[in-house]
């Protein structure tokens, strides 16, 4: 399979996993990998598709994490791993991938979006003055440090 077949096989796979046919997208995928693609996004994809149609989410990931060490500077695989880690609740995990990520293709907004939608930053206590400023740190610090910790439900 050439080059662009690949790639039309790949976004027919996306548009079945896009519209909930999850078992074609996982049997696209799987062809691609067999006949031998090493394409990231292929590779993340199909792990994205192992996860939610198999259920097997230690493999998902594994997919996810050798397509970011295949295609480092591909935020579309940074975006897949993060998204598969937060939905099996690692949500620091997940922002840890898009911070590294960011490094890769910094400004992307896909990963800025995801990073402000997970870790959202409030304002800076005292506003006129910059973020990293030593009085604006340590007011952070203070009031972080007093304000009542969650309480925690206990489970039955």
């Amino acid at each position: 399979m050439d080059f662009k077949e690949r790639e039309t096989v790949f976004k027919s796979a996306v548009a079945d996993y896009t519209g909930g046919r999850c078992k074609q997208a996982a049997v696209k995928l799987r062809n691609l990998i067999e006949d031998g693609s090493n394409d990231p996004r292929h590779l993340s994809m199909l792990g994205i598709v192992t996860a939610k149609q198999d259920g097997n989410v230690r493999e998902g990931l594994q997919l996810c994490e050798r397509a970011v060490d295949l295609g480092f500077t591909d935020p579309w695989v940074h975006l897949n791993l993060a998204r598969l880690n937060l939905s099996i609740g690692r949500r620091t995990r997940a922002v840890e991938v898009l911070r590294r990520g960011l490094r890769a293709q910094p400004g992307h907004p896909g990963m800025l979006r995801e990073i402000q939608r997970l870790s959202p930053r409030g304002k800076p206590p005292i506003g006129f003055l910059d973020r990293d400023h030593a009085l604006n740190r340590y007011l952070g610090t203070t009031f972080r440090r007093h304000q009542p910790s969650p309480v925690r439900k206990k489970s039955a």
